[in-house]
Order: C-alpha cells, then sequence, then structure tokens
C-alpha cells in the first residue's frame, strides 16, 4: 500500500463516496448513488475512486481499500480534508572523544547559516533507530556509532503575535559518542557539517531549540519536554 496522500478526493461526490462506506462499512451502488445525482456521472466519480485505490468492489459491494482506510485515518473526518500534522524529525547529539560536538550549518534558507544538531525528517514507515541512522550518514558521513534515544522535544514556533503556528515539530533525541573529529563527509551543498564546541550551540547564529536539548542534556535524564518560540519567518 502506497501512502496515503492530499488530494484523493477533489469532489463532493467523492467524499459523499467515502463518507458513506466510512459509516456503513460496505454498500451496494443503489445505496451509494445519492438522490438527483444521474448514474453516469456518479459512476464517473466511483470508478475514479476504484482507480485511484480509494474502494473497492468486493462481492458486490463497495468498500473502503487499506489506502482509503488510511486516507480517513489521517483526515479531518467532517470536511474528509488532510490535517496538517507536526513534523517528526531525529535529533542528533554526538560528541568525540575529545568532547567536541558534531555540528551542521545550514546552508539554504529558511535558516540560512544558522547552526545547530544534525537533524532530517522522518520517512514514512520508517523506524526511528533506522532515520537516525540515516540522517547520520546522510549528514556526516559517519556511520557505525552506537545510537541512543535520549529524549523527546515538542516544539512550536508561533508567529510575531503569537496567533498562528508556523512550524511544529516533534524531536527524538539521540545521542553518540564518535571517532574524534573523523569521517566528515559533506554529500550536499545544502548543508555542511563540521566539529565544534559547546559554545557554537549556546551563543551566535543558532537554530532556536538546540540550546534547550543542551541543557537537558547535560541532566543525564530522558527526558520529554515542550517548548514555544517565535518564528525566524
Amino acid at each position: 500500500m502506497k501512502e496515503p496522500k492530499p488530494g484523493l478526493l477533489d469532489h463532493i461526490i467523492q467524499k459523499h463516496i467515502v463518507r458513506k462506506l466510512l459509516s456503513a462499512g460496505k454498500a451496494k451502488f443503489s445505496e451509494l448513488r445519492p438522490d438527483r445525482v444521474e448514474s453516469n456521472l456518479f459512476m464517473y466519480h466511483l470508478n475514479l475512486l476504484i482507480k485511484r485505490g480509494v474502494v473497492e468492489k468486493n462481492d458486490g459491494q463497495y468498500v473502503l481499500s487499506a489506502a482509503g482506510g488510511a486516507f480517513v485515518d489521517r483526515a479531518n473526518l467532517d470536511k474528509l480534508e488532510f490535517r496538517v500534522q507536526p513534523k517528526i524529525v531525529t535529533i542528533l547529539a554526538i560528541t568525540s572523544a575529545s568532547g567536541k560536538w558534531l555540528l551542521l550549518e545550514r546552508l539554504h534558507e529558511p535558516h540560512m547559516n544558522r547552526i545547530g544538531f544534525p537533524s532530517g525528517k522522518l520517512h514514512y514507515g520508517e523506524t526511528l533507530e533506522h532515520a537516525a541512522v540515516r540522517e547520520l550518514d546522510e549528514k556526516t558521513g559517519i556511520t557505525g556509532v552506537k545510537l541512543k534515544l535520549a529524549g523527546n522535544v515538542a516544539m512550536r514556533f508561533m508567529d510575531k503575535d503569537k496567533e498562528v503556528t508556523v512550524n511544529h515539530t516533534l524531536g527524538y533525541v539521540f545521542t553518540a559518542t564518535a571517532a574524534e573529529e573523523s569521517g566528515l563527509v559533506n554529500k550536499s551543498t545544502y548543508w555542511r557539517s563540521f566539529w565544534g564546541t559547546e559554545a557554537d550551540l549556546i551563543t551566535g547564529n543558532v537554530f532556536k531549540g538546540h540550546p534547550d536539548i543542551l541543557k537537558l542534556l547535560a541532566s543525564g535524564k530522558t527526558f520529554i519536554s515542550s517548548f514555544d518560540f517565535v518564528s525566524d519567518f
């Protein structure tokens, strides 16, 4: 089954069909077709849903497919539209044998030239551990280190009036110790990885939230914390 995407339902008749099946579980053609809608028009939209993998026909009745169920599970049930969801990332707090921190400088907007821990989005269907290993390799070229989940942070970034959420990120923080300043491979023009100091994470052009993560790590305890910030864009 492919990941469900926004835009699977783009007509009121399609939403009517899915809403009916959402409540009834299964239905015949005559039970699905709304009053005053021509059979040809209704069949056109029903066939579109079948082609898109949202609806299936079993034993003469129509049901939501696995992809259709996944779409509904992510959607607002009243409007059958995708909800905007928080971004989920892994954040890599890696130290060297001498106590330096593995850092990343963003070389693109937004956040051009900001510095912080390497991080990246969790891919659909990926485990947290696999995502952390993949991101560490992609961002720095480092492999073979033993990563440990240290905690979770929820970070909201609001507009200057604190009325609109610009970004909402759930970050799973992993720690590890790597070989002294070795193995860094910058594979992209979008970022630069380097070994820095704790001061680099506290002063200067740093990502909001990363100094807070540094403090949480210093406690030595597993953490679950949330922070609100004013967005920089």
